[in-house]
């Protein structure tokens, strides 16, 4: 990580990846790498998320706004107030 005033410049191999939730027998599932912030607090984290081909995203709800980018395959989203396809 390379840090200037007002930048920080993160490189890919640089990031440390952690398991979210379950891996399969083969080691596949989600994985977040925490940019800052802290996800055990109410504050809200910025982190980058991604998943092993075929893995799915357990169910879950999020208590604040958040962002999401896809950069590959499908990202189903739900809001409480409309029904799941």
């Amino acid at each position: 990580m390379a840090e200037k005033p007002g930048t920080i410049v993160t490189y890919p191999e640089d990031l440390k990846w952690e398991a979210v939730g379950p891996l399969d027998e083969n080691g596949k599932g989600g994985f977040v790498s925490l940019l800052y912030g802290d996800l055990k607090t109410k504050r809200p984290p910025t982190s980058l998320t991604k998943y092993t081909t075929g893995a799915k995203a357990l169910n879950n709800i999020h208590s604040s706004d958040y962002y999401a980018v896809v950069v590959s395959g499908k990202f189903p989203h739900f809001l409480q107030s409309e029904p799941e396809y």
